[in-house]
């Protein structure tokens, strides 16, 4: 079964309860809307947008961790990129 939300994902990803309800909108983004969702153990950065928008977001965590690769720059570890009932969306740690 496809899950509806993003916290639905991010539990499924962690192994760890991300409740919708930790999440909050934070600034930033002037093309995709940004939100920190909280879990037990630790923040997730989240950007989202309309389904279309799916590639971008797996072009960018793909970019993010060929530069992971290199270490030569500390650069936001991808937890999950995807698509549910709320539209695309990449996660960062």
């Amino acid at each position: 079964m496809k899950e509806k939300t993003i916290a639905g994902m991010l539990t499924q990803a962690l192994g760890e309860t991300v409740d919708d309800r930790s999440r909050r909108a934070v600034s930033g983004g002037s093309i995709s809307k940004c939100w920190v969702y909280h879990t037990p153990r630790e923040r997730i950065f989240v950007k989202s947008g309309a389904a279309a928008t799916a590639a971008s977001f797996a072009a960018e965590a793909a970019g993010l961790s060929a530069l992971a690769r290199t270490q030569t720059i500390r650069v936001p570890k991808v937890v999950l990129t995807g698509t549910c009932e709320e539209g695309a969306f990449l996660a960062l740690e």
